[in-house]
Protein backbone atom coordinates (compact mmCIF):
# COMPACT_ATOMS: atom_id res chain seq x y z
CA UNK A 1 0.00 0.00 0.00
CA UNK A 2 1.46 3.27 -0.58
CA UNK A 3 1.70 5.88 1.86
CA UNK A 4 1.25 9.61 1.55
CA UNK A 5 4.21 12.11 2.31
CA UNK A 6 3.82 14.23 4.96
CA UNK A 7 2.96 17.90 5.07
CA UNK A 8 1.85 17.57 1.50
CA UNK A 9 5.21 18.69 0.04
CA UNK A 10 7.66 17.06 -1.46
CA UNK A 11 9.44 16.85 -4.83
CA UNK A 12 10.30 19.09 -7.47
CA UNK A 13 10.33 16.40 -9.97
CA UNK A 14 12.48 17.42 -12.29
CA UNK A 15 13.28 13.38 -12.23
CA UNK A 16 16.15 13.22 -14.68
CA UNK A 17 17.24 12.20 -11.06
CA UNK A 18 20.01 14.84 -10.71
CA UNK A 19 21.65 11.97 -8.95
CA UNK A 20 25.50 12.87 -7.78
CA UNK A 21 27.96 10.86 -10.37
CA UNK A 22 27.57 7.02 -9.32
CA UNK A 23 25.63 6.30 -13.00
CA UNK A 24 28.16 7.54 -15.47
CA UNK A 25 28.48 6.72 -19.24
CA UNK A 26 30.54 3.90 -19.85
CA UNK A 27 31.18 1.17 -22.87
CA UNK A 28 31.12 -2.16 -22.28
CA UNK A 29 33.20 -4.58 -24.43
CA UNK A 30 34.10 -8.14 -24.52
CA UNK A 31 37.78 -8.53 -25.31
CA UNK A 32 41.08 -10.68 -25.50
CA UNK A 33 43.48 -8.48 -24.06
CA UNK A 34 46.15 -11.28 -23.66
CA UNK A 35 45.46 -14.39 -25.84
CA UNK A 36 43.38 -16.07 -23.24
CA UNK A 37 39.68 -15.55 -22.10
CA UNK A 38 37.73 -13.34 -23.58
CA UNK A 39 36.37 -11.07 -20.45
CA UNK A 40 34.43 -8.19 -20.36
CA UNK A 41 35.69 -4.67 -19.88
CA UNK A 42 34.01 -1.24 -18.53
CA UNK A 43 35.88 1.59 -20.19
CA UNK A 44 35.11 5.51 -20.27
CA UNK A 45 34.00 6.41 -23.82
CA UNK A 46 37.45 7.77 -24.31
CA UNK A 47 38.97 4.41 -24.32
CA UNK A 48 40.32 5.32 -20.41
CA UNK A 49 40.12 3.68 -17.24
CA UNK A 50 39.54 -0.17 -18.59
CA UNK A 51 37.97 -2.54 -15.54
CA UNK A 52 37.87 -5.99 -16.26
CA UNK A 53 34.45 -7.31 -14.41
CA UNK A 54 34.27 -10.45 -15.07
CA UNK A 55 38.08 -11.52 -14.47
CA UNK A 56 36.92 -14.03 -11.83
CA UNK A 57 34.65 -16.10 -14.37
CA UNK A 58 36.65 -18.87 -15.55
CA UNK A 59 35.54 -19.03 -19.59
CA UNK A 60 34.67 -17.00 -22.19
CA UNK A 61 32.70 -13.52 -21.58
CA UNK A 62 30.94 -11.85 -24.58
CA UNK A 63 28.23 -9.92 -25.82
CA UNK A 64 26.69 -7.28 -22.63
CA UNK A 65 23.83 -5.48 -22.73
CA UNK A 66 23.21 -2.93 -20.07
CA UNK A 67 19.55 -3.04 -18.67
CA UNK A 68 17.56 0.78 -19.04
CA UNK A 69 18.17 1.66 -15.45
CA UNK A 70 22.13 0.82 -15.54
CA UNK A 71 21.60 -1.36 -12.80
CA UNK A 72 22.13 -5.02 -14.29
CA UNK A 73 24.63 -5.94 -17.66
CA UNK A 74 23.17 -9.03 -19.38
CA UNK A 75 25.81 -11.45 -21.00
CA UNK A 76 27.37 -14.79 -22.48
CA UNK A 77 28.83 -17.06 -20.68
CA UNK A 78 30.82 -19.94 -21.48
CA UNK A 79 30.35 -21.83 -17.95
CA UNK A 80 33.39 -24.51 -17.35
CA UNK A 81 31.21 -27.19 -16.06
CA UNK A 82 27.57 -25.47 -16.99
CA UNK A 83 28.08 -24.72 -20.63
CA UNK A 84 27.05 -21.85 -22.55
CA UNK A 85 23.99 -19.90 -21.40
CA UNK A 86 22.49 -16.33 -20.46
CA UNK A 87 23.69 -15.10 -17.10
CA UNK A 88 23.27 -11.35 -14.93
CA UNK A 89 25.56 -8.95 -13.39
CA UNK A 90 24.15 -6.92 -10.59
CA UNK A 91 26.46 -3.96 -11.66
CA UNK A 92 26.05 -2.37 -7.63
CA UNK A 93 27.42 -5.50 -5.77
CA UNK A 94 29.22 -7.03 -8.80
CA UNK A 95 27.44 -10.58 -8.50
CA UNK A 96 26.15 -12.67 -11.16
CA UNK A 97 22.91 -14.16 -11.50
CA UNK A 98 22.25 -17.68 -14.32
CA UNK A 99 18.83 -16.97 -16.41
CA UNK A 100 18.87 -19.73 -18.84
CA UNK A 101 21.00 -22.18 -20.80
CA UNK A 102 21.56 -20.97 -24.30
CA UNK A 103 20.60 -22.85 -27.37
CA UNK A 104 22.86 -23.10 -30.55
CA UNK A 105 20.81 -20.94 -32.46
CA UNK A 106 19.96 -18.67 -29.94
CA UNK A 107 21.84 -15.21 -31.52
CA UNK A 108 20.53 -12.02 -30.58
CA UNK A 109 19.37 -10.66 -27.09
CA UNK A 110 18.65 -7.66 -25.27
CA UNK A 111 16.88 -5.86 -22.39
CA UNK A 112 13.01 -5.14 -22.97
CA UNK A 113 12.91 -3.46 -19.75
CA UNK A 114 14.54 -3.72 -16.20
CA UNK A 115 13.25 -7.40 -15.64
CA UNK A 116 13.03 -9.07 -18.58
CA UNK A 117 15.16 -9.89 -21.79
CA UNK A 118 14.27 -11.14 -24.74
CA UNK A 119 16.45 -13.36 -27.12
CA UNK A 120 16.29 -14.79 -30.86
CA UNK A 121 16.35 -18.52 -31.44
CA UNK A 122 16.15 -19.07 -35.31
CA UNK A 123 15.47 -23.12 -34.63
CA UNK A 124 18.19 -23.85 -37.34
CA UNK A 125 15.25 -23.84 -40.02
CA UNK A 126 14.35 -20.87 -42.53
CA UNK A 127 10.68 -19.79 -40.65
CA UNK A 128 11.25 -20.89 -37.37
CA UNK A 129 13.43 -18.06 -35.85
CA UNK A 130 11.56 -15.56 -33.76
CA UNK A 131 11.66 -13.66 -30.43
CA UNK A 132 11.01 -14.88 -27.01
CA UNK A 133 10.69 -12.81 -23.31
CA UNK A 134 11.89 -14.02 -20.42
CA UNK A 135 12.31 -12.55 -17.23
CA UNK A 136 15.95 -12.29 -15.86
CA UNK A 137 15.24 -14.64 -12.73
CA UNK A 138 14.61 -17.20 -15.77
CA UNK A 139 10.82 -17.71 -15.13
CA UNK A 140 7.53 -17.31 -17.67
CA UNK A 141 9.48 -17.98 -20.67
CA UNK A 142 6.72 -17.18 -23.47
CA UNK A 143 7.10 -16.41 -27.25
CA UNK A 144 6.80 -16.25 -30.20
CA UNK A 145 6.24 -12.74 -29.66
CA UNK A 146 6.27 -11.69 -33.28
CA UNK A 147 3.95 -12.67 -36.06
CA UNK A 148 6.36 -13.84 -38.61
CA UNK A 149 4.25 -12.95 -41.69
CA UNK A 150 5.75 -10.26 -40.31
CA UNK A 151 8.80 -10.37 -42.51
CA UNK A 152 7.87 -12.50 -45.01
CA UNK A 153 7.69 -15.99 -43.04
CA UNK A 154 11.79 -15.51 -42.43
CA UNK A 155 13.65 -16.88 -39.30
CA UNK A 156 14.98 -13.84 -37.40
CA UNK A 157 18.80 -13.88 -37.30
CA UNK A 158 19.58 -10.98 -35.29
CA UNK A 159 17.03 -7.85 -33.19
CA UNK A 160 17.35 -5.03 -31.52
CA UNK A 161 14.21 -2.70 -29.73
CA UNK A 162 13.29 0.53 -30.95
CA UNK A 163 13.22 3.58 -28.34
CA UNK A 164 9.50 3.23 -28.21
CA UNK A 165 9.93 -0.37 -26.80
CA UNK A 166 6.86 -1.14 -29.18
CA UNK A 167 8.68 -2.89 -32.16
CA UNK A 168 11.94 -4.72 -33.44
CA UNK A 169 14.37 -4.21 -36.19
CA UNK A 170 15.13 -8.05 -37.03
CA UNK A 171 17.07 -9.37 -39.99
CA UNK A 172 14.98 -12.20 -41.04
CA UNK A 173 16.70 -14.98 -43.19
CA UNK A 174 15.02 -16.77 -46.37
CA UNK A 175 16.23 -20.35 -47.81
CA UNK A 176 18.61 -22.28 -46.31
CA UNK A 177 21.81 -23.06 -47.80
CA UNK A 178 21.48 -20.24 -49.74
CA UNK A 179 19.79 -17.46 -47.86
CA UNK A 180 19.21 -13.96 -48.70
CA UNK A 181 18.78 -11.62 -45.46
CA UNK A 182 16.36 -8.35 -45.13
CA UNK A 183 16.03 -6.49 -42.60
CA UNK A 184 12.57 -5.24 -41.04
CA UNK A 185 10.74 -2.94 -38.63
CA UNK A 186 7.69 -4.80 -37.01
CA UNK A 187 6.17 -5.08 -33.51
CA UNK A 188 3.65 -7.67 -32.25
CA UNK A 189 0.83 -8.30 -34.20
CA UNK A 190 2.77 -6.65 -37.25
CA UNK A 191 2.33 -2.89 -35.86
CA UNK A 192 3.83 -0.81 -38.65
CA UNK A 193 5.99 -3.26 -40.39
CA UNK A 194 8.20 -1.62 -42.78
CA UNK A 195 10.75 -3.18 -44.98
CA UNK A 196 13.75 -1.35 -44.54
CA UNK A 197 16.29 -2.71 -46.63
CA UNK A 198 16.01 -5.45 -49.00
CA UNK A 199 18.90 -8.36 -49.71
CA UNK A 200 20.41 -8.18 -53.26
CA UNK A 201 20.58 -12.05 -53.13
CA UNK A 202 24.04 -12.48 -53.36
CA UNK A 203 23.95 -14.42 -50.46
CA UNK A 204 26.08 -12.75 -47.97
CA UNK A 205 25.61 -12.54 -44.44
CA UNK A 206 23.62 -9.32 -43.07
CA UNK A 207 24.43 -9.29 -39.16
CA UNK A 208 25.01 -6.84 -36.11
CA UNK A 209 21.25 -5.00 -36.43
CA UNK A 210 21.22 -2.08 -33.94
CA UNK A 211 18.95 1.21 -33.19
CA UNK A 212 18.92 4.89 -32.61
CA UNK A 213 18.70 5.70 -29.25
CA UNK A 214 16.81 8.59 -30.23
CA UNK A 215 14.89 8.09 -33.78
CA UNK A 216 12.17 5.93 -34.06
CA UNK A 217 13.30 4.29 -37.26
CA UNK A 218 16.99 4.77 -37.89
CA UNK A 219 19.02 1.24 -37.65
CA UNK A 220 22.56 0.39 -38.71
CA UNK A 221 23.39 -3.09 -39.67
CA UNK A 222 26.37 -4.88 -41.99
CA UNK A 223 26.15 -6.32 -45.29
CA UNK A 224 28.61 -9.01 -46.16
CA UNK A 225 30.73 -8.09 -43.12
CA UNK A 226 32.67 -5.16 -44.76
CA UNK A 227 29.96 -2.82 -45.42
CA UNK A 228 28.07 -0.62 -42.70
CA UNK A 229 24.40 0.72 -43.90
CA UNK A 230 22.27 2.66 -42.04
CA UNK A 231 18.93 4.06 -42.69
CA UNK A 232 16.92 7.04 -40.90
CA UNK A 233 13.76 6.04 -42.30
CA UNK A 234 14.40 8.24 -45.73
CA UNK A 235 16.05 4.81 -47.39
CA UNK A 236 19.58 3.01 -46.57
CA UNK A 237 22.82 4.39 -47.15
CA UNK A 238 26.52 3.17 -46.65
CA UNK A 239 28.15 4.16 -43.56
CA UNK A 240 31.69 2.68 -43.75
CA UNK A 241 33.65 0.56 -45.66
CA UNK A 242 36.24 -2.09 -44.90
CA UNK A 243 37.33 -5.81 -43.54
CA UNK A 244 35.17 -7.22 -40.91
CA UNK A 245 33.55 -4.62 -39.77
CA UNK A 246 29.90 -4.14 -37.70
CA UNK A 247 28.12 -2.16 -35.93
CA UNK A 248 27.66 -2.30 -31.89
CA UNK A 249 26.25 0.49 -30.60
CA UNK A 250 25.59 4.14 -30.78
CA UNK A 251 26.50 6.91 -27.97
CA UNK A 252 23.77 8.27 -26.08
CA UNK A 253 23.38 11.08 -28.15
CA UNK A 254 23.39 8.96 -31.60
CA UNK A 255 26.41 10.88 -32.90
CA UNK A 256 28.89 8.24 -33.00
CA UNK A 257 28.86 4.63 -33.84
CA UNK A 258 30.68 1.97 -32.04
CA UNK A 259 32.42 -0.61 -34.61
CA UNK A 260 33.95 -3.49 -33.72
CA UNK A 261 36.59 -5.51 -35.99
CA UNK A 262 38.65 -8.33 -34.84
CA UNK A 263 41.27 -6.84 -32.66
CA UNK A 264 40.10 -3.45 -32.42
CA UNK A 265 36.84 -0.97 -31.25
CA UNK A 266 36.71 2.81 -32.33
CA UNK A 267 34.16 5.33 -32.34
CA UNK A 268 33.45 6.38 -35.94
CA UNK A 269 31.53 9.92 -35.78
CA UNK A 270 28.79 10.38 -38.13
CA UNK A 271 29.01 13.85 -39.05
CA UNK A 272 32.16 14.12 -39.44
CA UNK A 273 33.56 10.53 -40.88
CA UNK A 274 36.43 10.57 -38.52
CA UNK A 275 37.45 7.01 -36.61
CA UNK A 276 39.10 6.84 -33.58
CA UNK A 277 40.36 3.50 -32.01
CA UNK A 278 39.85 3.20 -28.51
CA UNK A 279 40.55 -0.35 -27.76
CA UNK A 280 42.80 -3.00 -29.63
CA UNK A 281 43.44 -6.33 -28.29
CA UNK A 282 43.78 -10.25 -29.28
CA UNK A 283 39.98 -10.34 -30.28
CA UNK A 284 37.03 -7.82 -29.90
CA UNK A 285 33.54 -9.41 -29.34
CA UNK A 286 30.08 -7.11 -28.71
CA UNK A 287 29.88 -3.96 -27.12
CA UNK A 288 27.52 -1.96 -25.57
CA UNK A 289 27.79 2.10 -24.86
CA UNK A 290 25.39 3.18 -22.03
CA UNK A 291 24.83 4.83 -18.65
CA UNK A 292 25.46 2.45 -16.30
CA UNK A 293 26.23 2.48 -12.27
CA UNK A 294 29.95 2.53 -11.09
CA UNK A 295 29.47 3.01 -7.27
CA UNK A 296 30.67 5.70 -5.33
CA UNK A 297 28.56 5.63 -2.58
CA UNK A 298 27.44 2.02 -0.72
CA UNK A 299 23.86 3.13 -1.59
CA UNK A 300 22.21 4.07 -4.83
CA UNK A 301 18.90 5.91 -4.61
CA UNK A 302 17.49 6.03 -8.32
CA UNK A 303 14.77 8.52 -9.37
CA UNK A 304 11.21 8.03 -8.26
CA UNK A 305 8.75 6.35 -11.07
CA UNK A 306 6.61 7.23 -12.70
CA UNK A 307 8.56 10.77 -11.69
CA UNK A 308 4.62 12.26 -11.86
CA UNK A 309 3.53 14.32 -9.41
CA UNK A 310 -0.46 13.47 -8.09
CA UNK A 311 -0.06 10.00 -7.44
CA UNK A 312 2.08 7.11 -6.19
CA UNK A 313 5.91 7.28 -7.07
CA UNK A 314 8.36 4.46 -6.22
CA UNK A 315 11.40 5.23 -4.91
CA UNK A 316 14.01 2.56 -5.54
CA UNK A 317 17.09 2.45 -3.46
CA UNK A 318 20.02 -0.19 -4.77
CA UNK A 319 23.12 -2.23 -2.97
CA UNK A 320 21.02 -3.12 0.11
CA UNK A 321 21.68 -5.83 2.16
CA UNK A 322 18.81 -8.78 1.46
CA UNK A 323 16.39 -7.93 4.49
CA UNK A 324 17.42 -5.42 6.52
CA UNK A 325 15.44 -2.07 6.16
CA UNK A 326 16.02 0.99 3.83
CA UNK A 327 14.96 4.31 4.65
CA UNK A 328 14.71 7.39 2.58
CA UNK A 329 14.62 10.98 3.95
CA UNK A 330 14.21 14.01 2.25
CA UNK A 331 14.42 17.75 3.19
CA UNK A 332 14.29 20.95 1.83
CA UNK A 333 17.97 21.52 2.23
CA UNK A 334 21.22 19.93 1.52
CA UNK A 335 24.47 20.62 2.73
CA UNK A 336 23.50 19.42 6.64
CA UNK A 337 25.00 17.13 8.52
CA UNK A 338 22.21 14.80 9.82
CA UNK A 339 23.64 11.93 11.90
CA UNK A 340 22.03 8.67 10.83
CA UNK A 341 20.42 6.68 14.41
CA UNK A 342 23.31 4.27 15.96
CA UNK A 343 25.80 4.92 13.54
CA UNK A 344 27.98 7.60 14.74
CA UNK A 345 30.03 9.84 12.44
CA UNK A 346 27.92 8.34 9.71
CA UNK A 347 25.72 11.61 8.82
CA UNK A 348 23.10 12.56 5.48
CA UNK A 349 23.75 15.28 3.87
CA UNK A 350 20.67 16.75 5.00
CA UNK A 351 18.78 19.41 6.92
CA UNK A 352 16.78 18.34 9.30
CA UNK A 353 15.33 15.59 7.29
CA UNK A 354 11.88 13.67 7.54
CA UNK A 355 11.28 10.30 6.76
CA UNK A 356 9.43 9.52 2.87
CA UNK A 357 8.86 5.97 4.48
CA UNK A 358 10.53 2.66 4.64
CA UNK A 359 11.22 -0.81 3.04
CA UNK A 360 12.77 -4.27 3.45
CA UNK A 361 15.61 -4.76 1.01
CA UNK A 362 14.71 -7.88 -1.49
CA UNK A 363 16.58 -10.50 -3.16
CA UNK A 364 17.94 -8.24 -5.72
CA UNK A 365 19.51 -6.07 -2.81
CA UNK A 366 16.93 -3.53 -4.18
CA UNK A 367 14.29 -1.89 -1.93
CA UNK A 368 11.00 -0.42 -3.72
CA UNK A 369 9.41 2.64 -1.19
CA UNK A 370 6.34 3.88 -2.80
CA UNK A 371 4.63 6.99 -1.84
CA UNK A 372 1.72 8.82 -2.71
CA UNK A 373 2.70 12.11 -4.10
CA UNK A 374 0.26 15.18 -4.10
CA UNK A 375 -0.59 17.12 -7.50
CA UNK A 376 0.43 20.52 -5.49
CA UNK A 377 3.87 19.39 -5.06
CA UNK A 378 4.98 19.95 -8.63
CA UNK A 379 7.98 22.37 -8.93
CA UNK A 380 9.18 22.30 -5.06
CA UNK A 381 12.86 21.73 -4.92
CA UNK A 382 13.21 18.36 -2.45
CA UNK A 383 16.63 17.00 -2.11
CA UNK A 384 16.55 12.81 -1.08
CA UNK A 385 18.99 10.61 0.49
CA UNK A 386 18.26 6.82 1.90
CA UNK A 387 19.95 5.10 4.52
CA UNK A 388 20.25 1.28 6.26
CA UNK A 389 20.63 1.71 9.60
CA UNK A 390 21.95 -2.02 10.02
CA UNK A 391 24.85 -1.31 7.86
CA UNK A 392 25.48 2.22 8.14
CA UNK A 393 25.52 3.01 4.89
CA UNK A 394 24.24 6.02 2.86
CA UNK A 395 23.25 6.44 -0.80
CA UNK A 396 24.17 9.39 -2.71
CA UNK A 397 21.81 12.91 -2.44
CA UNK A 398 19.00 13.26 -5.12
CA UNK A 399 17.30 16.23 -6.04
Amino acid sequence: MATTLCSGIIASFLLAGNATAQWNEKIFVAADLDGGDTDIHMMNPDGTDLVNLTDELDGECADPEISPDGLSMLFRWDHPDNGRGFYYMNLVDRTVHFVRTLDTYEIAYGWVDNDRIFYSNTGGQPGQGNIHYINKDGSNDVGPMLDSSCFNEGAIEYAARYPDQERFAVIAQHGSYSPSQDVFAAGAGCIDPVTIYEDPGDNAQDESVITSNNAPYSVYWTHAQNTIYGDSGEGWFEVLSGNDVQPQDLSPDDQLLLVRRHDSLSALDLSTGEEQTLLSAVAVGGADWAFAYTGEYDLSLIAPLPGIAGGPNTFRVAGGTFGEDMTVMYSLSSGGTWEVPGCPDVNLSLWNPVSVGSAVVDYDNMANITVDVPAQAAGVTVFFQAFEGSSCSVSNTME
